[in-house]
């Protein structure tokens, strides 16, 4: 290679290093406001160096016979043949998909025996001889086609400048990646941003200084303040200088900590001079490189469930308060109760002393009158006449029964403290009524009644208690005399089989 040659092959080197450099820094800077400037551009000046009359950059969608966008940059003097491109690439594209899916630099020049007619038709019209074309990859699929229509400086190039072209339209491919993933990515934000604006509880975003970018309406109706007013305020336009501090505390520990969520209660100053309780949780925010460049988070009014978990702290405490009065005027009613109890033991104790002195007292004397009445009848004292006989009789059995009624009373004492007991043997009925008969003489005898026995003309024998049952006799018959003004008293005995019945 000459001198000349090596110059003029390095100047082009530099000429593609030169566009390449600056076709990245233009296609990183596309937006929707200048994409087809900044592309055409590009274009421009790849066209300039490889001398061609027209450069066409053509998308697609997913099918490479529909294009979705097509640009074009032609040099002077050059009519725009956009759609004669769509129809060509769109007669019959089968040849050129699957030359262009296996990377395939396509010179439609060289192969225009592979057209239609109509294809054919169109090339002829633009007197195009070559047309270069240089598939465009995205994540390896084919996004589309850079097309070089006459190249003068192509013609015969080596493949190292090919290859050139190859890395151009992959950068191409790559920006192209980087636009589609942009904007699915605005979809996807726009998508969440919505979703934000229509939930109920407060969503909030601020940047590491606590200045708010980001919120939904539901904070601004909890706060009261228009979006202009919030957006980029500080998070203590809405809060208390303590609350403020608070949350100054909070978000420099979770940003200390790394902690990923935390939960803060702090008060909120309505723009109307509310203040409402809330809660919030604060999530840490990352951007694309996992930096931490503020915090996001939900904010709940709890101003509704404070008021009730005071009121119901207050009930409690009112409960506390009131089982204590009750307490205390319980204890002390147990206090004057066992006081009363304590009396009741005493007294009872009185009595049983007073029930076994009165037994002594009363027994010693009626013990005597029966003893001196028994042997009086005996005859130990000489014999008595009739009469004295009768009234002998009388006096013995009145004592007796006197006996009986004191012996009852311990009895009703016994029972009282449930140490009465029962012992049950054989008794002939016969003898315990004419007992129970001599004893009540006295009374039935002064009201002129008559004492009738029916049923007990054989002798009957029962099992019980006979001082137990004698008792209940005298008891029964005693108020049936005292009862009864005139007439008689009877004394039914009917055997039942197994029971015995005296009425």
């Amino acid at each position: 290679m000459n001198q000349d040659k090596l110059k003029e092959h390095l100047e082009r080197r530099l000429q593609f290093e030169r566009i390449i450099f600056t076709i990245t820094s233009e296609l990183a800077r596309v937006g929707d406001d200048n994409q087809v400037e900044v592309v055409e551009s590009s274009l421009g000046e790849i066209g300039t160096v490889v001398q061609s009359r027209r450069v066409f950059l053509l998308l697609f969608n997913k099918d490479p016979c529909f294009m979705e966008q097509v640009y074009e940059w032609t040099g002077k003097d050059v009519a725009p043949v956009k759609e004669i491109i769509r129809k060509i690439a769109g007669v019959d594209p089968s040849w050129m998909e699957s030359r262009l899916k296996e990377a395939e630099i396509i010179n439609l020049g060289d192969n225009t025996k592979d057209l239609e007619e109509e294809g054919k038709d169109s090339l002829n019209r633009l007197s195009i001889d070559t047309l270069h074309v240089f598939p465009i990859f995205v994540n390896l699929s084919i996004e589309g086609f850079l097309c070089f229509d006459e190249p003068a400086a192509i013609r015969n190039w080596e493949e190292e400048n090919i290859a050139i072209l190859r890395t151009i339209s992959q950068i191409i491919g790559n920006s192209i990646d980087r636009i589609l993933t942009e904007e699915k990515l605005k979809k996807s934000e726009k998508k969440y941003r919505n979703v934000l604006e229509s939930i109920m509880e407060a969503y909030f975003e601020v940047d590491l200084k606590g200045n708010f970018t980001f919120f939904n309406y539901a904070l601004c109706n909890l706060t009261g303040i228009s979006k202009q007013d919030l957006l980029g305020s500080n998070y203590a336009l809405i809060t208390t200088g303590e609350s403020a501090r608070e949350i100054f505390k909070k978000f420099n520990e979770i940003y200390q900590k790394r902690r990923n969520r935390s939960r803060i209660e702090f008060q909120i100053k309505n723009i109307d001079g509310r203040m409402l309780q809330v809660e919030a949780s604060v999530y840490i925010r990352r951007d694309a490189d996992e930096n931490i460049v503020g915090f996001r988070g939900f904010i709940q009014d709890i101003t509704e469930r404070k008021r009730s978990e005071e009121l119901k702290e207050k009930f409690a405490q009112y409960l506390r308060r009131e089982v204590k009065a009750r307490t205390k005027e319980l204890e002390e009613a147990m206090t004057q109760q066992k006081k009363y109890l304590d009396q009741i033991i005493k007294a009872s104790q009185f009595k049983s002393e007073f029930m076994a002195t009165m037994s002594h007292e009363l027994r010693t004397p009626l013990n005597a009158i029966i003893g001196f009445s028994e042997l009086l009848l005996e005859g130990c004292y000489g014999k008595l006449n009739e009469d004295q006989m009768s009234f002998l009789h009388d006096v013995h059995s009145s004592a007796e029964h006197l006996l009986e009624m004191i012996n009852r009373i311990l009895d009703i004492s016994k029972i009282e403290a449930g140490r009465i007991s029962l012992n049950v043997e054989p008794v002939i009925v016969n003898d315990l009524v004419k007992s129970v008969q001599a004893t009540l003489k006295p009374l039935y005898k002064k009201k002129d009644l008559e004492f009738n026995i029916i049923g007990l003309d054989e002798e009957k024998v029962i099992y019980a208690d006979p001082i137990r049952l004698k008792e209940i006799l005298i008891n029964l018959i005693g108020n049936a005399i005292k009862y009864t003004e005139e007439g008689s008293v009877n004394i039914l005995y009917t055997d039942k089989g197994e029971q015995s019945e005296i009425s």
